[in-house]
């Protein structure tokens, strides 16, 4: 592309041309618009080749105050190429319109403020090197914002912005890297794919309402170190409704970003949101395993086993929830026995008692076993009581005497039989989940 690299090679200037060179060297922001008056477009256009000659190294820089450029309200025409440039100083180009495209490919720069801009054919800085800040409020794009490979200093801002690119990328940032702040606060219009996959931020500052539509996000290997800002939330519920916008349409399910998630939520001291976030992680990770299955046959065992491990320790971030099922079974245990007690169903467990002749003797009473209880020989034995009954067989690490003393009659309470080997498996798998999971033999994280 030829360029002008003398004044003179610009022939006649336009109004907000002769605007800008009798301000550029003050080192100030200055407008295009009169401070009274009124302005017409035709008078706001400014060449993209004059903006270029005064902001790159060469004649143009004498023109202009070494801080650099700073103008507003112009429209800017022709394409603004700076493609692989050393641009000097700032270039603060706030409330203008871009009737073409705006090239920055490659090219290094202190300062870029492109705030409150309008750019009718997209805006390409793929492996833009700035070494302060690119801000990109309020802006208004057709077409997409390619930040590729970027290498951003202290802050990048999209606050307040729209984008729009439908069935299209609106925003590339793969492999981007923020020293510091990533703002996009709302409220942000975003109509197209938003690509974070690879990059790394120092700080995420967003909000629900910059959020963009379902299945238009992609986070993989979105690298971050805090959440920070006013109106951002850091909850679990809405980071997962965050996460639920993923794409997943194409690709096999990535449990980076929820890890990536719950270790911040962690380091920012919500333990407990990092791990409802990792608990939503596993589920999904097991639902997409579930699908690859080969045979229906397996999807179905998994997603047993996968019930299973979810509703009794939250695939181990929740060993309370072992507590809680043991305490459930306990009061059922309680019930079930109690029960079969009423029924005269319970019988000593020992043989030599069913022998003995005072448990003979009581065989037509209305309760056998009240009976033989306040018999002479049976006034020793420990008493029958449900409650304890239940917490014996159930927990296996307790011996209450109750297991050792009674057992259901397979005569007159076989059903009460049955439950008590039943009530017994659980107590072990049910314990055994409690106790690994908090004494850390069970490590989810």
């Amino acid at each position: 592309m030829k360029t002008n690299r003398k004044l003179s090679d610009f022939g006649e200037l336009t109004y907000a041309e002769k605007v800008i060179l009798e301000n550029c060297a003050t080192g100030k922001e200055f407008s295009i618009r009169p401070r009274y008056g009124t302005i017409t477009d035709k008078e706001r256009e400014a060449r993209a080749g004059f903006i270029r000659f005064l902001s790159v190294s060469g004649e143009g820089e004498k023109y202009r105050h070494e801080k650099g450029l700073y103008i507003k309200d112009a429209i800017i025409t022709g394409t603004l190429d700076l493609e692989n440039r050393k641009i000097s100083g700032d270039l603060s180009l706030q409330n203008c319109r871009f009737k073409e495209a705006v090239l920055l490919r490659g090219a290094k720069t202190r300062f870029l403020h492109f705030g409150y801009s309008t750019f009718e054919k997209g805006f390409n800085a793929t492996g833009l090197q700035v070494e302060n800040g690119l801000i990109l409020k309020a802006i208004t794009v057709t077409g997409v914002v390619n930040l590729l490979c970027a290498n951003i200093g202290s802050r990048l801002e999209l606050d307040g912005s729209r984008l729009c690119n439908p069935d299209g990328y609106a925003l590339i940032m793969d492999s981007t890297r923020v020293s510091g702040l990533f703002s996009i606060v709302g409220p942000v219009e975003i109509n197209g794919k938003v690509e974070l996959s690879g990059a790394s931020v120092d700080l995420l500052c967003d909000s629900p309402k910059s959020w963009p539509k379902e299945g238009q996000l992609a986070l993989d290997r979105f690298v971050y170190n805090g959440i920070v800002g006013k109106g951002t939330t850091v909850d679990a519920k809405m980071r997962l409704k965050w996460l639920s916008l993923l794409d997943t349409t194409e690709k096999a399910f990535s449990p980076q970003p929820y890890e990536q998630l719950a270790k911040v939520l962690r380091e920012m001291g919500h333990r407990e949101d990092a791990k409802v976030v990792l608990i939503e992680k596993e589920r999904l990770q097991r639902v997409a395993a579930r699908k690859a299955a080969p045979s229906k046959g397996r999807w179905l065992w998994d997603g047993v086993l996968d019930g299973v491990i979810w509703g009794t320790s939250a695939y181990g971030y929740r060993p309370f929830r072992a507590v809680g099922w043991l305490l459930g079974f306990i009061y059922i245990g309680t019930f079930i026995f109690g029960f079969a007690d009423m029924k005269d169903g319970f019988k000593p467990n020992d043989s030599r008692v069913w022998q003995n002749e005072a448990w003979y003797g009581c065989a037509g009473a209305l309760s056998q076993k009240g009976c033989y209880l306040v018999s002479d020989k049976g006034q020793g034995y420990p008493s029958f009581n449900p409650l304890i009954y239940s917490i014996d067989l159930l927990l296996p690490i307790v011996d209450l005497d109750q297991q050792d003393a009674w057992i259901p009659d397979e005569d007159k309470a076989p059903w009460a039989r049955w439950y008590m080997w039943l009530h017994i498996t659980l107590g072990w798998f049910f314990s055994l989940l409690a106790v690994a999971g908090f004494t850390g033999l069970i490590k989810p994280e």
